[in-house]
Formats: structure tokens, sequence, C-alpha cells
């Protein structure tokens, strides 16, 4: 008998195979290897695009792209949901599933909207970084509360301060654009040399893919010669406290916040011969919700236990003690310090960091991007409704946590004053020490290079406070320094800095992506298609 023989089935699973073989290339090029592994990114995606220019239906490359999609970010967030073996909770598997689908869902669109507008005369690279950079852009920007820019394709050659210079000109998405470029590239000239049998498609593809590397290497190096000399802006203190993740949550959280505090101001009284002047604790690092003139917020029991319950984050009312302990201080150092807690208001609670002085509480910042499923739904958090900036020293523009992702706020910040960015954060949820051993998710490394991106950007030098670590520095053209070991409590004096004049990127080229995105809804429209 013979065996029935299925060409349209093969080549659907051969077509689904590139999209999860591009997914899991793309993966690994975000682990944190050594630096060469993130050039893996400029040809992580050729099976995928090899694909999709073969496809001539937008609904198959809308399939191919969402088991692209589906498998690359069901991978990435893979630590999600190790949130919940390490802390015995169900909600990181809900917050995981949805997150994969949803993104899954984008892929569909990158991959259903790169063959409309490539059956508009679109040449095929060109297409392809249309669809990318255009639906990678609407995921950070018009999805509301939903809004995700992490994990953007460019974001692993932040580790590589040479190749990351083009973003003080346009940004994340001029970053991106060059890396589908070189990979659709190669995916084209596989695709012709497989059809038509051309000896010179690879060596069209690696000529152009060698004119852009090497455009784009010579820029990064006249870049960083021409700007090696910045002016400091600010000397801080920053401190590391590595309270444990099941501390931050647990009964005793209040106690073990205050008294890590009182150590890290201890800690810091011993560094302020070096000179600074401000003092920063990490995200949340005091478990209590200040409001109005940091007294409690409400005399009687009743008030302390509905604090407690708010959103099952264990959160107490302001000691208006610890204002006065801060102040004292502050006043004796002539110093400022700058604090992760809580604030209420009658909109509800919000992630702040608290501005205390030798006056008392100065100012705060209320966290604008809450993570979905995280902090944002129902019982969470409340969003802020103003940009971070700050009065202490250098004036610093604050991201809280995953806010370092948002071109959009560090633009804002850059342009509204901020002399330096502080990306506070509390990283026990992507890794910590137990037993004696760093369990750390790739995530814990993956988070400081959005922040390397935001410096670059904005000509802004960076500090990075973390509860964990990674806690460090980086200079306005995107070099990191770490200055304390992972999962170690410690203090340490920081110094940053900022050019003299603002990148390109401030001054108009954050419109690239709304340009790209722009693109990709109206080219289906303003070209004759191909005869069908």
């Amino acid at each position: 008998m013979t065996a029935r023989v299925d060409p349209l089935g093969a080549r659907a699973r051969s077509d689904a195979a590139g999209g999860v073989l591009a997914g899991i290339l793309l993966s690994v090029a975000f682990l944190p290897l050594p630096r060469p592994a993130a050039l893996l990114v400029l040809v992580a995606l050729v099976p995928l695009w090899r694909v999709l220019f073969r496809i001539g239906e937008p609904r198959r490359g809308a399939e191919i792209g969402a088991v692209f999609g589906v498998t690359f970010w069901a991978l990435q967030l893979a630590w999600v949901p190790l949130v919940a073996i390490r802390t015995g909770e169900s909600w990181p598997w809900m917050a995981w599933a949805g997150q994969v689908a949803l993104l899954g869902l984008l892929g569909a669109a990158m991959g259903g909207g790169f063959v409309l507008v490539r059956r508009r005369r679109v040449p095929a690279p060109a297409a392809a970084v249309i669809a990318w950079v255009g639906v990678e852009w609407a995921r950070g920007h018009l999805l509301g509360p939903l809004s995700f820019p992490w994990s953007g394709v460019a974001v692993p050659l932040a580790r590589i301060p040479v190749l990351v210079q083009p973003a003080a000109w346009g940004g994340e998405a001029l970053l991106a654009g060059g890396v589908i470029a070189v990979n659709a590239a190669f995916a084209q000239a596989a695709v012709r040399e497989r059809r038509r049998g051309e000896e010179t498609g690879w060596r069209r593809a690696g000529l152009f893919s060698l004119a852009l590397i090497s455009l784009w290497v010579g820029f990064g190096l006249a870049r960083l010669r021409l700007l090696d000399d910045y002016q400091p802006r600010a000397r801080a203190v920053v401190v590391q406290p590595a309270v444990p993740l099941a501390g931050k949550r647990g009964p005793l959280a209040q106690e073990l916040a205050l008294r890590s505090l009182h150590w890290g101001l201890a800690e810091a009284t011993a560094l302020m011969e070096e000179g600074p002047s401000l003092v920063v604790f990490p995200e949340t690092h005091l478990p209590f919700a200040f409001q109005g003139d940091g007294r409690a917020a409400g005399a009687g029991p009743d008030q302390e236990e509905r604090f407690v319950e708010e959103g099952g984050r264990g959160v107490a009312p302001w000691p208006w003690e610890l204002t006065a302990e801060i102040q004292g201080w502050a006043s004796l150092h002539d110093a400022s310090v700058l604090v992760g807690a809580y604030r209420r208001d009658d909109r509800g609670l919000y992630n702040a960091l608290l501005h205390l002085g030798p006056e008392g509480v100065v100012g705060f910042y209320d966290k604008v991007a809450l993570v979905p499923g995280v902090e944002r739904g129902p019982g969470g958090l409340v969003p802020g409704g103003r940009p971070g900036l700050l009065t202490a020293q250098g004036r610093p523009g604050v991201l809280i946590c995953i806010e370092s992702a948002w071109a959009t706020l560090g633009r804002g910040l850059a342009r509204g004053g901020a002399g330096w960015l502080l990306n506070v954060t509390n990283d026990a949820w992507l890794g910590e020490e137990v037993d004696g051993v760093g369990v750390t998710s790739p995530a814990f490394y993956q988070h400081p290079w959005h922040l390397i991106l935001r410096s670059v950007e904005t000509g802004r030098g960076a500090v990075r406070v973390a509860n964990n670590g990674l806690t460090g520095t980086v200079d306005p053209v995107g070099r990191w320094n770490r200055v304390l070991a992972p999962h170690q409590a410690g203090a340490a004096v920081v110094l940053v800095g900022g050019l003299d004049s603002d990148p390109v990127f401030l001054r108009g080229g954050h419109r690239l992506g709304l340009l790209v995105f722009l693109l990709l809804v109206l080219g289906p429209i303003v070209r004759r298609p191909y005869p069908s």
C-alpha cells in the first residue's frame, strides 16, 4: 500500500518550524552569556524571514508570526512562573499565560502586516523593517495600560557600547531597524538562492550587511572618541540592602525594612567624607504608606488594618517618628535621602520614591508605568500622573523599576530638565541568594540593559539602585559600571555625569518609531499591489 504524501502539511510544518527556531535563537541572544553572544540578534531571525518571504497570504503570515511570538515570549518570560514556584502563589502563572497570549497576537500582527506591505511592491527587507519596528513601537506605546516595551530586538546590543550609539539619533527604533535589515538581507538572499540558484545572492547580502555594519561601527567608534569627556552632575551613596523576597512580603517586613534603613544610613555616614550629599535606597524599601505631612494616615487600629490588607502588600501607615529620624540625619550631614516607599491619597495607593531632607519631606514621585497583572489590576496600585523630576542634587529624573524600558519616559525627563537618570528597583523577584547560592533569571541581567539605552538616547548618565542588584552606573554614552556585588548588602559612592549638548533623539529623533508605524498602517494603501 502506497503511503499518502501531504506536501501542504509538510510545508506548513516546515514553516512553523522556522518560526519556532527563530524564537529560540532570539531568546538565546537575550541570555547573560559573554558579550559576543549579543551579536546573535543579527542572524537569529533569518529562519523567520525566510518563511515569511515565501508566503503570499496575510493569514499565513499571521500564523507564522504568532508561532514565533508565542515561542519567543514563552521563553523570554519564563522567569514569571518561576516566581510562582518560589512564592507558592498562583497569579504568576495567569500573568505569564496572559502576557504570552497577547504578545503572540502582536507577533501575528507583525507577520500579517509584513505580507500586506510586501504585496504593495515594497522591497522585502524594507517591508520587514516596517512590519517589525512598527509593531514593536506599537507594543510599547499604543496598548494603554497593557503597553510592554520590554525586550525590544535591539536591547542585547546595549552590552556592546560601540553598537548602541545610533540610539542617540533615532532611539531604540533605529537600532531595531538596523538589526532587522541585516537579518532580512541574509534571509532574502537564501530564498533567492533556493528558488533560482543565484550564486550572487549571499554575496549581495554580505556586501549590504558589511556596509551597514561598517557604517554602524564607524559611527559608534567616532562618537565614543568624541564624547569621552562629560560633565559631572551628582555624587551619591547608593544602598543595596539585599532584603530577601520573603522578608519584603512576610510578617517581619516592616521590622526588616527599618533595620536595613538604619544600617544603610550608618553605612552612608561612613562614606560622607568622600563628598556625597545624596543617599539613595531602592524601590519599595519601606513598606509604609506616606500621606500628608508623614504622620500616620489615621490614628486607630481599624485604619492600620485596612492598610495591611490593601493589595496584599503588607503596607502599614507611615510612622511620624520616621520622618523626624531621617530629617535629623539629613540635617546633621546636610544631605538628602531618596527612599522607595508607598504613598496614599483619595485615589488609592502608589508606588513612590520619597525625597527627604533637612526640611522634612521635600517631594515625591509616583510610578507612572505599572506592571500589568502585577501592580495594575483589581486591588492594585494607582498610576502616578507627573514626571519623576526631583530637586535633589543635579535634578535627577526618576524611573521606577520597569519604567527604564520606556524611551518616552526617559526622553520626557531629559526634556523637562533632568540632569541625570535614577532607576530604583526591587529585583528580588528576578533573582536572589538562596542557601548561599545566587538564584537568578535572565531578566535579572536584562533589566539594566534598558537603562543603558535610555542614557544613550538622552545623553544623561544614570544610576541604578537595586535591592538585590545589579547596582551600578551608566555613563552618557552607555558604558555600564557595576559597583556592588549582586545579592550582597552594601553601600558605595557613585559619580554620575551628562553631556554638554542634547542628542538628536531629544530634538526629534523620537519620531522615527511613529513614522515607521504609520508606514506599516498606510503602506498597504498607498501603493498598487502586485497582480494576483
